[in-house]
């Protein structure tokens, strides 16, 4: 607890702090403890403590608290317990304190946090009480007093420690930070046990418990004051120990400027902040950077989006169900602890765990979701809203991010369920040229959303796999709080990625990851003798374009009521869901050299529907000469309406992905109509409304694909 101390002569000073009206007026040396005032009481006679107050019907307009003579006037016992509680939780404890509410005829309470203690107040000579009843008989004199609840302290007020020594550092626990609009959010300190020196600061805002601190991926904060920061880690509003109500998103870039803000007034801070964290602690960036509050210098957003809709919620322009009621569960879990619900909170839990039953259920906004409707229900208004609309610009950062933008290291993974917002941001923020004043970088590592090691899906991904980014992140926030300017960072090409298969991370001066390559190798789908359902079918991708007589189309038949399966992006072996008949299989050859692949498939394909609108779902996989089918990437598109007269053409922007295939590999592509649970099915009902629609409205579509010449269907694999 940082105090300061001043030399007072008799005059009144006046500060404002968290709705009190402070007034000072003493003689002697007064303390300042943090953003609540506490005077060290005087040690001087008690003639010298009476001496010019402020007016008492000033007083009485407000709570107040005068130093010196140790007395708090509020005018209800709300306020009054509002400050004991905030005393108890910044550690400061009170000497021998009494409560006198005037308001009832002078009864007094003994404060132990409950008022428990009665007995009815005689003002007595002072020689026979004392000093707390010597003080009332003063202000009894006064009526304005009498209409009041009253607080005299005999003795002084003692200060407990809020902070502890742990790992090196100094952590100073749960400190209040208040929002123009009074709201107070609380926040863990982590400091350098050097307190002569000033340090830039490193804040991080969160929803899940200030403990976490995101250390599921990220180092934990002691690490990072270590390496010479003040390291802030908040409850959002709503969250946590902080106030107000937690509405997702919504508040994050005003509170957002208001704690970047305060961060950098802390003692100590030197003013400038940067922001770090993953997830919800990613975009709480994003959202603080759209406000520009002005010591905000640099930040490092991961695994997040700044757009919600195109980069997290709708990636494929479908809901991304998988994760997104599991997380909901997760949020209302939260809120029911909060409000004491330990049987909502119970079976929030469960619902994360085994969230498989409720996935299923139809509609997506029905009512079996009764605890969501309690505790969550921002849940439904994401399902509500399935098209970009003024709800989710509301959501959309990254218009006020580009108007004045701030270095940003935007981390990704290639697993993750929140790449293509972080590819979408990294390339929004290119479109510039960057300077050694303002520049972007982009890492993408070989990691799902948690955790960020060597193995994911299977995959061994070697000894280097973590990339170093807990010091790229430091090595970043030195640059630009430090002031280290590491020449070498600057020039190094901006993206920075980890190739699958040669388990090497390379350099690349790309802008974007989502756009047509420069150069692209097209294969091409060929139909046989055989139909191209299933892995054991007749379909295959050549590098030459079909020629000679038209094939017979390929047919697959997607039934919304039994969806193709698809769980995460992560490299699991698709060879057991490709024997299926619903999905259409084409596989190259063992290619005969080695290829790099390095950003976004783009699949081209001439289709027939019968039924429909539905949805073509193309999934691209690496064949291993042991016949496994790993996972590469897919993308979605919907074919909307029912097309029997001619062929219409397709255009399907798969994930952006990075892979090395060894000689001997083949590539793989699957279509069919679904990719649940990853996203939300197409029910195949034009009249149905996608997340409304019951088991009822599921149907039955049919879809051709045409490859021939002059009207080929293939997928263009963009080239290192």
């Amino acid at each position: 607890m940082t105090v300061k101390t001043m030399e007072v002569n008799p005059r009144t000073f006046t500060v404002s702090g968290e709705d009190i009206h402070l007034y000072l007026h003493t003689y002697g040396t007064v303390g300042i403890v943090s953003d609540i005032q506490i005077s060290l009481v005087p040690k001087v006679p008690w003639s010298q403590w009476i001496v010019s107050f402020p007016s008492w019907e000033e007083a009485a307009n407000g709570d107040l608290l005068v130093f010196g003579i140790p007395v708090i006037l509020f005018k209800n016992e709300e306020r009054l317990n509002r400050l004991m509680a905030r005393c108890e939780e910044i550690g400061i404890g009170v000497a021998n304190p009494h409560i006198w509410d005037m308001q009832e005829g002078g009864r007094s309470y003994s404060h132990d946090r409950l008022w428990d203690l009665e007995r009815s107040f005689k003002p007595v000579k002072p020689e026979e009480a004392g000093g707390s009843v010597l003080r009332a008989s003063y202000l009894l004199q006064d009526d304005t007093i009498r209409s009041s609840i009253v607080i005299f302290i005999s003795g002084v007020l003692r200060m407990s420690r809020s902070s502890v020594c742990f790992g090196g550092v100094v952590v100073e626990r749960k400190q209040p930070c208040t929002l123009r609009d009074g709201t107070v959010l609380y926040a863990d300190i982590y400091r350098p046990d050097e307190p002569e020196k000033e340090y830039p600061v490193l804040l991080m805002r969160q929803p899940y418990g200030r403990a976490i601190a995101s250390t599921v991926s990220h180092a934990h904060p002691l690490w990072y004051a270590q390496h010479g920061y003040i390291v802030v880690i908040q409850d959002v509003r709503g969250r946590g120990d902080s106030q107000g109500e937690f509405i997702p998103f919504i508040h994050e870039a005003q509170d957002g400027y208001d704690a970047v803000e305060w961060a950098a007034k802390l003692p100590g801070s030197t003013g400038r902040v940067g922001m770090y964290g993953f997830s919800y602690q990613g975009s709480t960036q994003w959202a603080a950077a759209s406000a520009h509050p002005p010591h905000l210098k640099a930040i490092a957003p991961a695994m997040c989006a700044a757009d919600l809709y195109h980069g997290m919620f709708y990636p494929h322009g479908r809901f991304a169900i998988r994760e997104h009621l599991p997380w909901a569960y997760q949020l209302a879990r939260d809120t029911a602890r909060r409000l004491g619900d330990s049987e909502a909170e119970r079976y929030c839990t469960q619902m994360m765990r085994s969230p498989d039953a409720l996935i299923w259920q139809l509609p997506v906004l029905g009512e079996h979701h009764p605890v969501l409707r309690k505790y969550f229900p921002a849940y439904f208004e994401w399902c509500e809203h399935s098209g970009y609309d003024a709800y989710w610009a509301e959501r959309d950062w990254l218009p006020k991010v580009k108007e004045r933008p701030v270095p940003s290291l935007q981390i990704g993974g290639w697993y993750d369920v929140f790449l293509m917002g972080t590819m979408q941001s990294y390339e929004a923020l290119q479109q510039e040229p960057g300077s050694p004043e303002l520049f972007h970088r982009l890492i993408v590592g070989p990691w799902t959303h948690i955790p960020w090691g060597r193995k994911a899906g299977g995959v061994d991904h070697g000894d280097q796999a973590d990339g170093d980014i807990h010091l790229e992140q430091v090595r970043w926030f030195d640059y630009w709080l430090k002031d280290k300017r590491d020449a070498e960072l600057f020039h190094e090409p901006a993206i920075r990625y980890f190739e699958r298969g040669s388990n090497v991370w390379r350099h690349s001066d790309r802008t974007s990851l989502m756009q047509p390559a420069a150069e692209s190798s097209l294969w091409y789908l060929q139909g046989g003798e055989k139909p191209a359902n299933g892995a054991l079918g007749g379909g295959s991708l050549s590098p030459e374009e079909p020629g000679g007589a038209p094939s017979v189309p390929d047919v697959f038949v997607y039934d919304a009521r039994l969806p193709m399966s698809l769980e995460s992006y992560l490299p699991l072996d698709r060879s057991p869901a490709q024997d299926r008949y619903e999905i259409l299989v084409y596989t190259s050859e063992p290619l005969e050299s080695p290829m790099h692949i390095l950003g976004s498939p783009k699949a081209t394909i001439y289709f027939q529907t019968l039924g429909g609108p539905t949805d073509l779902v193309a999934t691209l996989s690496v064949v291993l000469p042991d016949g496994t089918a790993r996972f590469l990437a897919v993308g979605r598109t919907e074919l909307s309406r029912e097309q029997v007269e001619g062929w219409g053409k397709a255009e399907i922007s798969l994930r952006p992905c990075a892979l090395h295939l060894d000689r001997g590999s083949s590539i793989r592509l699957e279509l069919t109509g679904s990719g649940f649970p990853l996203f939300a099915r197409h029910p195949n009902h034009a009249d149905a409304d996608l997340h409304r629609a019951g088991a009822e409205s599921l149907r039955i579509a049919t879809v051709a694909v045409g490859s021939q010449s002059g009207m080929a269907s293939f997928i263009a694999l963009p080239n290192l």
